[in-house]
């Protein structure tokens, strides 16, 4: 088996740690799905519920014809004290060191990324 990841185009609200904030895409979002998917075929398409991946995902069943299912346990990672904030409403500095160490630097109140790991794999 073949497994393909795609990850959603640009979300509105622009570049956030959105988490599993539900954001839809883009007019620019959509293009970038449709750029990345164009001359692709699947057998099966599993997505995430939030809307900038599902959305896009439902379209891509109905215009290939083949099956989507939405699994709630791909949701995004929740990012906690984050979500929804920019790097610069955190803090450059704290940011830096959670993309360094992020099992270390988790934000505040965020999902562990063990937890997001054991969630999106079962």
């Amino acid at each position: 088996m073949i497994l393909d990841l795609l990850r959603h185009g640009e979300p509105q609200g622009g570049r956030l740690y959105r988490g599993n904030q539900d954001d839809a895409l883009t007019e620019k979002g959509w293009q970038q799905m449709l750029d990345s998917t164009q001359n692709k075929t699947w057998d099966f398409i599993a997505t995430s519920p939030l809307i900038r991946c599902a959305d896009f995902a439902k379209h891509l069943s109905t215009t290939q014809h083949i099956p989507c299912q939405i699994f709630d346990d791909l949701e995004e990672l929740g990012f906690g004290d984050w979500q929804g904030r920019s790097a610069s409403e955190i803090g450059q500095v704290v940011v830096d060191q959670f993309k360094a160490d992020p099992i270390a630097n988790r934000p505040p109140n965020a999902e562990y990324l063990h937890d997001f790991e054991v969630r999106v794999l079962s």
